[in-house]
């Protein structure tokens, strides 16, 4: 399955820093995010039946202010992955359940 979701992603380190219910409900959001965009992609199954994953995401920098380095960026995918075994996309975000890739960054 492939599908996109063009959002920005926090910091691992804004995030550690948020509130348990500010966390919880950019959580819903972002289920809500990915379960619309899945539902806009050409292929609509849904189930990993036990598969390991390939999940790649692509970087955006704008020019402005700081880029993220990559380990501050892959702790702000955390709620992402979070999400996506709660949709069942995935069995897990352990490294033996999923191939992730960080894409080099795409200046605008």
């Amino acid at each position: 399955m492939k599908f996109e979701v063009p959002v920005v992603i926090q910091s691992g380190n804004i995030l550690s820093r948020q509130h348990w219910s500010k966390r919880r409900n950019d959580k819903e959001k972002i289920e809500g995010e990915i379960w619309y965009a899945m539902r806009l992609s050409s292929n609509h199954n849904t189930s990993h039946k036990g598969r390991r994953a390939k999940i790649k995401f692509t970087r955006v920098y704008s020019g402005k202010g700081k880029m993220q380095d990559v380990d501050n960026a892959i702790a702000g995918l955390k709620p992402w992955l979070d999400s996506c075994i709660a949709l069942q996309l995935i069995v897990d975000d352990a490294p033996k359940w999923i191939d992730l890739s960080l894409d080099k960054v795409k200046r605008v």
